[in-house]
């Protein structure tokens, strides 16, 4: 931070990880975990499509420019006379290239072979030229399909190139740009001034209503854009009353059961982008809406080879960003964070710690949510805000934004990997990645302020609220945390509705590996910190509980205060004969902070079994990787993981 503010000036720090060049699909995770495979979209390819619907009359206009004499020139026949050629063959390839030319039509750059027997004084015999027909296609109320020219060679083309899908293929910044190009058609003084900045009166200028709804059946989608005149099962404000409601043509319908003032702006950022960049996409697929449920659906086993690009993920990043981009346009949201930034950097001891305050500053003026700042943050170059305004959910008041931190770059480079995890998340990497499981169960690490950090003074601390990083830790979190990979959540109504996958990217995040960072303690380290306590320990369990709490300096009314027990539950647990069950033994390893080395010795000497299933896999984890926490917190660990809390002892 002392040498300047100029977090970004390395360009770029691609925030949701781009599909374009992310090889293989996140979606094959299912299938190659042997789970059963969800059903898809069969989705339609445009060159396909357009032999199909017109590859016969695209046929008959290239035979009467044969037998007019208009491509005699291909053939380098230039005595043409009507006898002199015969047409014997029209073949098309399904390979063609597409370019946007507006929000209904575009080109396709196709490739024909036609095949003539000439007979002329220059030129005799069974001839076969290749050819580059450019084709005019438009969406209108008539779909239309004209050639526009012939060559022998594809045309240079500087326009937007679109997919087999007529998606756009966008690059971060081309979406930066695109977001800039609507602003400049239908609201062109946002760029000037952010309070002209308005959702609702852009969707008005592209024509598109907008609709409040209660979604039935749709627990997270947030909002459809109706191409088509259509109909949409909906709740009344009791959510129980179910009824199907028409919708016409050109509508953005909001879920009023998740969109709110904070995210209402988003939402119809993100549909307005779909109109614009995405209508030929929906028009060749025919779905009157973006809920894709309006497409047939195949089945079955995907193959890598041909289903490596899935164009979905690809459609809903480029709509997520251009919809950030249109609410924090770059032109004036950029210079505002380098002032800003300017102006924390010498209260603050490092950048993430600058950058939050940067963003919940520019959030609180611009009447944002926290994560769409941090978000914007990242897209325009100050990777250090992958540290700040992290949310860690817990069950009750126990969730909120965790200490902002830093790391080196190189170990971070995107955000496919990430140094924070949501305790829920990281209790299912435990439950389902034995190397992950095996590596918590050393006892050498300790969930703490949302990451997974080496057990060790140097790191860590224990405080009245649970554990905390040190400072250096806070600014390192890359040399003692472990690394994780996410992918964006895939569930079986995923493909279908689009608009599942609008809201923030932490919402919908699950973590699928995880990557060791750091140094791991040395056997010497942990073999000098167990033997000197353990040989001076009872080995009845209740008398080594009141060692425990001597060495801790724990009375039984303060031991009760944190096991959340009566002072007369820690009396009978001292007693010699009192018989440990797994929740005691989880209350007093919690209430002491047992680490796992001395934990496992107290369990062994109970003679308490925990089984690698149900609850007890959730017990291991806690005493293995949380037992720095309060019992409050561990309490709405277990519900968030599925289970009861403890009962009340």
């Amino acid at each position: 931070m002392r040498e300047g503010w100029n977090p970004a000036a390395d360009g770029a720090f691609d925030e949701d990880g781009s599909p374009y060049g992310a090889g293989a699909s996140p979606f094959g995770t299912a299938a190659e975990a042997g789970c059963p495979v969800p059903p898809c979209p069969a989705l339609e390819r445009c060159g396909e499509w357009i032999l199909r619907r017109f590859g016969e009359s695209l046929t008959e206009d290239l035979k009467a420019r044969f037998y007019d004499g208009e491509l005699a020139w291909c053939f380098d026949v230039p005595d043409y006379t009507e006898d002199s050629m015969a047409l014997r063959d029209v073949r098309f390839s399904r390979s063609m290239s597409f370019w946007r030319l507006g929000r209904n039509s575009f080109l396709a750059d196709a490739e024909a072979v036609l095949t003539a027997d000439i007979a002329t004084d220059s030129v005799r015999g069974l001839r076969s030229i290749p050819l580059c027909l450019t084709l005019l296609l438009s969406f209108g109320r008539r779909l239309s399909c004209a050639i526009e020219s012939i060559g022998l060679t594809k045309p240079d083309r500087d326009g937007v190139r679109l997919d087999e899908y007529l998606i756009p293929i966008m690059s971060y910044e081309e979406v930066e740009n695109a977001a800039e190009e609507m602003l400049l058609t239908y609201q062109p003084e946002a760029l000037r001034d952010r309070r002209a900045i308005d959702a609702a009166g852009m969707a008005e200028i592209m024509g598109l209503r907008i609709e409040t709804r209660r979604l039935a059946d749709m627990p997270r989608t947030k909002s459809i854009l109706f191409w088509k005149a259509g109909r949409i099962r909906v709740t009344d404000s009791s959510g129980t009353a179910i009824e199907e409601a028409p919708v016409p043509a050109d509508t953005i319908v909001l879920n009023a059961n998740l969109v709110d003032g904070d995210n209402r702006e988003v939402q119809i950022f993100h549909e307005c982008f779909h109109a614009e960049y995405h209508r030929l996409f929906y028009r060749l697929q025919q779905a009157h809406s973006s809920d894709l449920n309006t497409v047939r659906a195949k089945r079955g086993k995907r193959r890598p080879q041909r289903d490596a690009k899935n164009p979905l993920p690809i459609l809903e990043w480029e709509a997520r960003q251009g919809s950030r981009a249109l609410m924090m346009p770059r032109l004036l949201i950029h210079p505002l964070l380098l002032q800003y930034g300017e102006e924390e950097r010498h209260r603050t001891r490092h950048a993430g710690e600058a950058l939050e305050n940067v963003g919940i500053r520019i959030a609180a003026e611009w009447s944002l949510p926290r994560y769409l700042v941090r978000a914007r943050m990242i897209h325009l170059g100050f990777w250090q805000a992958q540290g700040c305004l992290n949310y860690v959910r817990r069950s009750g008041a126990q969730g909120g934004y965790i200490r902002p931190f830093l790391f080196d770059r190189d170990s971070c480079p995107g955000t496919k990997h990430t140094f924070v995890i949501q305790p829920a998340d990281e209790m299912r990497l435990y439950e389902n990645n034995p190397d992950y499981r095996s590596r918590i169960d050393t006892g050498q690490y300790a969930y703490a302020e949302g990451h997974v950090c080496l057990n060790d003074p140097k790191y860590i601390l224990q405080e009245g609220g649970g554990p905390r990083l040190t400072g250096w830790a806070n600014r390192h979190v890359d040399q003692c945390c472990l690394r994780f990979e996410n992918v964006y959540e895939v569930d079986d109504h995923y493909e279908f509705r689009l608009s599942r996958i609008n809201s923030d990217e932490e919402y919908n995040r699950h973590y699928i590996d995880f990557i060791a960072r750091g140094d791991a303690l040395t056997e010497t380290e942990i073999s000098s910190r167990q033997s000197a306590l353990i040989t001076q320990l009872p080995h009845a369990p209740g008398a080594a509980l009141k060692r425990l709490m001597e060495l801790n300096g724990l009375t039984q009314e303060k031991m009760a205060e944190k096991a959340l027990v009566s002072q007369s539950t820690v009396r009978r647990w001292c007693a010699e004969e009192y018989s440990f069950d797994a929740e005691t033994a989880l209350r007093i390893i919690v209430a002491l902070s047992l680490p796992p080395w001395l934990s496992g010795w107290l369990l062994d000497t109970a003679k308490v079994p925990l089984q690698y299933h149900g609850v007890h896999l959730v017990y291991r984890n806690i005493i293995n990787c949380r037992f720095m926490d309060t019992m409050e917190t561990v309490n709405c660990y277990i519900q968030d993981c599925g289970y009861d809390k403890l009962r009340e002892a």
